[in-house]
């Protein structure tokens, strides 16, 4: 398999699970991530070839922007989790306050 398709399958799997992302299914954004690990592995061994650079650096680029976009909404997602949790701990003191009375 050579490098420009090793990218390719990267970029695919990348963008894959930014769909999932954007859909808040974290669940089949993992799985999909497991599998990219393993193409991210294959890229590292692999070596490019001189006469795909722009068609790789331009996937490459795209790669990166779609990983960032997919950080960003998951650091969203957790923050969400965090703040309903405080907020159930506040209903649940003020809910265990009012009883008191």
């Amino acid at each position: 398999m050579t490098y420009a398709q090793v990218v390719s399958q990267v970029h695919k799997l990348t963008f894959e699970m930014l769909g999932y992302a954007q859909s808040a299914d974290w669940e089949k954004l993992l799985e999909v991530e497991q599998q990219r690990a393993e193409w991210l592995e294959k890229m590292r061994l692999c070596r490019p070839e001189n006469d795909s650079e722009n068609e790789i650096g331009k996937k490459l680029a795209e790669t990166i922007e779609a990983n960032y976009l997919i950080e960003t909404l998951g650091n969203i997602e957790k923050n969400n989790c965090l703040n309903n949790l405080k907020q159930s701990k506040i209903s649940k003191k003020a809910a265990q306050e009012y009883a008191r009375y």
